[in-house]
């Protein structure tokens, strides 16, 4: 058995192998070289919940829909915008309606026997987060501290692992000045979201506020501002694979050590990724009922 049962989460977070698919063996004929028969299985069999569906949550979808993964949660309130055209996967000229019915729709064109729960709600509701908690894992591809707050709770409290992709892109208007593009796992045993500094709590303080209260406290100096952030399909794309690869190498134990690292640093004993760790049905600070 190829699986990865210790090199970066708790064993007790990964689920069990499933070897008992009935997998098209030509269709996947290719990736089994790289997965094993057992591995390419172990795969299709996965629940797996994608939280966001802008650029970088529908190439998640995309790509694991390919893969062979056939059972899906997929979770976002936003409806499709023009905007949204340039990296969108599964949208064309005519697109509309809301996303996660666009992934939907180019899941099923990929396998049509995939299943997929459609949840059309913001992942910060109650109601969203009893469904998610039953997933195997989640990729978390939101662009709001809010959400990945949550996501962080429900991650220690349920032993799920949470593989967040970012892109963060600075400009002057016409040339790129700076930025990163990374994949993060977290989960018992590894340091959070708050320990690895990608989710501020006065930036919370700012998504939580109506428009015109924050635009007040902004002038105030109490709350940070909201930027339009820079998003360009090949780095969105970027993103979500390599949140794809850390999640295979995690479970499938892809690549040897030394050849796909992942920056850890030791959790903080008063963090969330402590104090929550196997909470479970303990209330989720951060939902709305």
């Amino acid at each position: 058995d190829r699986l990865c049962t210790d090199r970066i989460l708790h064993k007790s977070m990964l689920p069990r192998p499933i070897i008992k698919n009935v997998l098209q063996e030509e269709i996947y004929s290719r990736q089994s070289l790289v997965f094993g028969k057992s591995g390419q299985s172990f795969l299709s069999g996965l629940n797996i919940a994608i939280v966001g569906l802008g650029g970088t949550g529908s190439s998640v979808a995309e790509q694991l829909s390919r893969m062979g993964v056939r059972n899906f949660t997929i979770i976002d309130h936003d409806e499709f915008e023009d905007s949204n055209k340039t990296r969108v996967y599964g949208s064309y000229a005519n697109t509309n309606g809301n996303k996660v019915d666009i992934a939907a729709a180019n899941i099923l064109k990929i396998n049509p026997s995939a299943q997929i729960k459609v949840i059309k709600e913001k992942i910060l509701k109650a109601q969203a987060l009893m469904i998610v908690k039953n997933v195997d894992l989640i990729v978390s591809c939101v662009d709001r501290h809010a959400p990945r707050s949550l996501l962080n709770e429900l991650s220690y409290q349920y032993f799920i692992p949470v593989f967040d992709t970012g892109v963060g892109i600075s400009t002057d208007g016409s040339n790129i000045t700076g930025g990163s593009i990374r994949a993060t796992l977290i989960g018992p045993g590894n340091p959070c979201f708050y320990c690895n500094n990608i989710v501020n709590s006065n930036v919370i303080s700012s998504e939580m506020l109506s428009n015109s209260e924050r635009d007040r406290l902004v002038k105030e100096g109490y709350v940070p501002g909201l930027l339009e952030e820079p998003s360009v399909v090949n780095y969105t794309t970027m993103a979500a694979s390599f949140g794809i690869s850390l999640m295979l190498n995690t479970y499938l134990n892809l690549l040897s050590v030394g050849q796909f690292e992942t920056f850890r640093f030791l959790p903080k004993d008063d963090c969330i990724c402590c104090k929550k760790l196997a909470m479970a049905d303990y209330e989720l600070t951060s939902a709305i009922n």
